[in-house]
């Protein structure tokens, strides 16, 4: 965030759905927390990730979680994008079958993200 590398801590871990974290430095925020997971939605794939923080700066709050809500949307933009490449450039690839690397994920499903 704000070009700068950060340290984070995996503080939940529940493969394949779910991870959260915490921001241990290089960021304005306090008590930031996050939540990454997956979920089942029809035939495709829900991601939600949700962030809680406090700003260190006086009043920066609501244009910090402005710049990190962009940075989430791109983020996750992103990951739409290299699973429907991902997709595309599988010869033959069947859309029951699952993905090397991304367990219960069908391709359908990875279209859809």
């Amino acid at each position: 965030m704000f070009g700068r590398w950060v340290t984070e801590e995996i503080v939940a871990w529940e493969p394949p759905n779910r991870y959260g974290y915490r921001l241990l430095f290089g960021a304005p925020l306090a008590d930031h927390h996050g939540e990454l997971s997956v979920s089942a939605d029809g035939t495709g794939t829900r991601v939600r990730w949700a962030v809680r923080f406090r700003s260190r700066v006086p009043l920066a709050g609501p244009l910090i979680a402005a710049a990190l809500r962009n940075r989430l949307a791109l983020a996750l933009a992103g990951l739409k994008r290299a699973a429907h490449t991902r997709n595309t450039e599988r010869p033959g690839g069947d859309s029951k079958s699952k993905s090397p690397g991304d367990p219960g994920l069908t391709d359908n499903q990875q279209e859809q993200l």
